[in-house]
């Protein structure tokens, strides 16, 4: 079994897991943490880790913030002053 697929079956039990009445929205996120080399393989699966939450009871909400950062930055007035000496 690959990583990815691990990670989508702990995710899976994890989140099957009843949350408690009282907990917040805010104290309802969960983040999962895998190898940077796995990143294409585990885009491929999100959709079993939102099929695991749905299945769970829970609603689902995917944030990519890929390009965010660099959306910002190059909206910034210095942005080519950054980019030439980034240091």
């Amino acid at each position: 079994m690959s990583r990815v697929k691990r990670l989508v079956h702990s995710y899976g039990k994890f989140i099957a897991i009843p949350w408690r009445d009282d907990a917040a929205a805010a104290q309802r996120v969960v983040f999962c943490v895998y190898n940077e080399k796995e990143e294409l393989a585990l885009r491929a699966k999100v959709d079993e880790f939102e099929l695991a939450t749905k299945e769970a009871g829970h609603e689902w909400a995917l944030f990519d913030l890929t390009d965010t950062f660099a959306i910002w930055l190059s909206g910034q007035r210095y942005a080519k002053k950054y980019g030439s000496s980034p240091d």
